[in-house]
């Protein structure tokens, strides 16, 4: 929050690492990794300059601020989350 100039956020969202090492497993195989399970990074276009700065300019406190910064990542990483499992288009 107090750098001079924002940091380019993108948005990252990660699947199958559930699957890599579930719960619940025996011993020993709950210290093991299934291999061959299938997992994805995916990254997003960056939050846009102005939207980041719109939330950093909020005058109500540095508490309020982190919120609003916060509550800005977290959709646009549950807008990037819905379009890699196919619940929206990514035109949406």
């Amino acid at each position: 929050m107090e750098a001079k100039q924002p940091p380019i956020v993108v948005p990252m969202w990660l699947t199958g690492f559930d699957r890599v090492m579930p719960e619940g497993r025996p011993f020993p195989y709950k210290y093991l990794p299934r291999f061959g399970t299938q997992i994805s990074v995916s990254f997003g276009d960056p939050i846009p300059l102005e939207d980041l700065q719109g939330a950093l300019s909020g005058r109500e406190g540095e508490k309020a601020t982190r919120i609003s910064v916060t509550a800005l990542v977290h959709d646009h990483v549950e807008r990037l989350g819905r379009t890699v499992t196919g619940l929206v288009k990514k035109d949406a």
